[in-house]
């Protein structure tokens, strides 16, 4: 116990097994200072190091490492809102062209202005809306040439 400026004891604050920076280097990092300052000796830091299992383990196949949830903006909303607006325009546009028998060519750039809308309004969804994530893929296993 380390002892405060007003002279009560204080606790010491343990660290973490494992940080969320740099895996087992903080621990690494923190058992080398105590080998240097004398604390420990060489045995017991690498009996520490083990007991701790200072390399994480890799996690199974399929297991979402991170996930960040979305936090959807005030901006998104409206650029969403506004290209849906957008795509409604275009819509009533084709149909009404449809009915009043426009030729093919402005139905054709009004189908294709709608479909280009349409792939924005889901790229802003997609980036804006959906969490982040990370899953553990397997890697695949480099083919190194044979050298005689």
């Amino acid at each position: 116990m380390r002892e405060s400026a007003a002279g009560a004891p204080r606790p010491q604050r343990s660290r973490p097994c494992c940080s969320a920076r740099a895996g087992g280097a903080l621990i690494v990092r923190d058992v080398l200072r105590r080998l240097q300052r004398g604390e420990l000796t060489i045995d017991e830091a690498q009996a520490e190091l083990e007991a701790r299992e200072a390399v994480p383990s890799r996690p199974p196949m399929g297991t979402v490492v991170r996930r960040e949830s979305a936090r959807p903006r005030a901006e998104l909303v409206a650029i969403a809102m506004g290209l849906v607006a957008v795509e409604l325009l275009f819509a009533t546009m084709f149909l009404w062209g449809l009915l009043d028998n426009w030729s093919q060519r402005p139905l054709a750039l009004l189908l294709g202005a709608m479909f280009l809308t349409l792939g924005v309004i889901t790229d802003v969804y997609r980036r804006g809306f959906l969490p982040d994530k990370l899953v553990v893929k397997r890697r695949r296993e480099k083919i190194l040439p044979r050298q005689d």
